[in-house]
C-alpha cells in the first residue's frame, strides 16, 4: 500500500516521500481502516522536523494521527466494527496518511453522519483534547466566562465551540482581523486582538473586573499571569 512517510528529519517539502509500505494487519484489540481522509496536526510537522513532540519518533515512519474510513479489519475483541465508518486515532498516533492504518479499540468511534470524511477526520483530536482540558480538568460550568488563548487554532476553535455548547460566555485573543473574525464567527462574545493591545484589560473591562473562570491557554509565554 502507498503511506507518506517521513524518510530524513527536515521541511516536510524536503523530508517526506511516498513510500510502498506492507499491508498492516490488525492484533488483539486493534482494528485496521481504509482510509478516506486523514489530517494533519501540528505534531506531525514537528516531528517531521525532528523536533520533540508527545511520542518522538524516528525516520522512517509515516504520518497522520486521526482518521476517517471503513474498517475492513479487526483482531480479537474488534470484530463488532468490521464494515462501519469511524474516526479513530492511530496507534501510537503515527500511521494515518496512509491507505491503510492500525487503530486501538479505545481510540475508535463511530464518524459523526453530518459530517464528510475530512470534516470528522479533522475533528477528532481538537475536540477531544479540548473537552478533556475544559470539562474534566477545568471542570466548566454554564454561565461561566471562559478565555481561549489562539482562538483561531484547531484547538482553540474547537475550545470556542465547546464552551458555547456548553452555554459558557467565551472570550477568545487571536493575533489580526481576520483571525479575531473567525473566533466571533464560531461564538466568542469578544475577540481580542492580542498585537493591538493588552489582552488581561480588555478582559477584565468585558467582565466588570470578574476575569476568566476558566482560561484555555494554548499559547504559554507571555500569556502566563
Amino acid at each position: 500500500m502507498r503511506a507518506l512517510q517521513v524518510t530524513r528529519n527536515g521541511a516536510p517539502s524536503e523530508a517526506l516521500e511516498v513510500v510502498e509500505v506492507a499491508l498492516p494487519e490488525p492484533g488483539p484489540g486493534q482494528v485496521r481502516v481504509r482510509v478516506s481522509a486523514g489530517s494533519l496536526n501540528w505534531n506531525d510537522i514537528d516531528r517531521c522536523r525532528g523536533r520533540v513532540t508527545s511520542i518522538p519518533m524516528k525516520p522512517p515512519f509515516t504520518l497522520g494521527m486521526d482518521v476517517c474510513g471503513v474498517v475492513d479489519a479487526a483482531g480479537a475483541g474488534g470484530e463488532k466494527w468490521l464494515g462501519r465508518r469511524v474516526v479513530a486515532i492511530t496507534q501510537m498516533a503515527q500511521g494515518g496518511l496512509a491507505e491503510y492504518a492500525l487503530a486501538p479499540l479505545a481510540s475508535v468511534f463511530d464518524a459523526p453522519e453530518g459530517l464528510d470524511d475530512a470534516e470528522a477526520a479533522s475533528m477528532l483530536l481538537p475536540f477531544h483534547t479540548t473537552h478533556l482540558a475544559l470539562f474534566r480538568r477545568g471542570g466548566l460550568a454554564p454561565g461561566e466566562t471562559l478565555l481561549v488563548h489562539s482562538g483561531a487554532s484547531g484547538l482553540g476553535s474547537a475550545a470556542i465551540q465547546l464552551g458555547v455548547a456548553k452555554g459558557a460566555r467565551v472570550l477568545a485573543t487571536a493575533g489580526g482581523a481576520e483571525k479575531t473574525k473567525l473566533c466571533t464567527e464560531l461564538g466568542a462574545e469578544l475577540a481580542i486582538d492580542h498585537t493591538q493591545g493588552d489582552f488581561a484589560t480588555a478582559v477584565l473591562d468585558h467582565t466588570r473586573d470578574v476575569g476568566a473562570h476558566v482560561v484555555c491557554d494554548l499559547a504559554g509565554g507571555d500569556f502566563v499571569a
